[in-house]
């Protein structure tokens, strides 16, 4: 008798129903393939997702400023005048989030105080009915406190 069924790899250990279920559930390495649609185009601004256009024909290099394409050490590419109206935008938008996050902290501030001045205990005044005390009298006596 051969060993053939005792070889490692002989058998495969999940069936073609088993293995069908756990790739549809996910399981494994690569689910998708990316596609071309997925990737930007190679000289494109990943900001603005058109074409960086360097400004060689006046003589202005990359670092020396004004207008031109900055790479990034991890290789993206990005156009300076993408970068300053980003920066634009996003500083207009964190300063209309922080004059709202203020506004809320006031009006929660306010409300705290009024709430304070209302439960305050420095000027309310309780009634304490006696029981039976020692002179046996049951009426009502204020202490402020």
């Amino acid at each position: 008798m051969t060993r053939k069924s005792k070889q490692p790899g002989g058998h495969n250990p999940l069936t073609y129903h088993e293995q069908k279920r756990l790739k549809s559930s996910g399981y494994g390495t690569q689910s998708t393939r990316l596609t071309t649609d997925s990737q930007l185009p190679f000289g494109h601004c990943c900001l603005s997702l058109s074409p960086a256009i360097s400004d060689s024909r006046s003589g202005a290099s990359g670092a020396s400023g004004g207008g031109g394409v900055v790479a990034t050490p991890s290789g993206h590419i990005y156009s300076r005048e993408a970068i300053v109206q980003y920066l634009l935008t996003k500083n207009g938008e964190v300063k209309k989030q922080k004059a709202e996050y203020d506004r809320k902290r006031l009006a929660i501030e306010d409300r705290r105080v009024e709430w304070e001045e209302k439960n305050s205990t420095a000027g309310r005044k309780f009634v304490f009915q006696e029981g039976s005390g020692s002179n046996g009298r049951k009426e009502g006596r204020s202490v402020t406190s």
